[in-house]
């Protein structure tokens, strides 16, 4: 882990942080189009 004591460190959390969440974010955006393209009745 990277350890808060000086901006170095700030910064690694930051990017990290963003990545995951970022990562997360295009995973459930995913996901929910899935859900909403299959329970949308496009065949009637």
């Amino acid at each position: 882990m990277c350890k808060a004591t000086n901006s170095v460190s700030w910064n690694c959390i930051h990017i990290i942080y963003t990545f995951y969440t970022h990562h997360f974010h295009l995973t459930f955006v995913s996901f929910f189009r899935r859900i909403l393209s299959a329970d949308l009745p496009f065949y009637i």
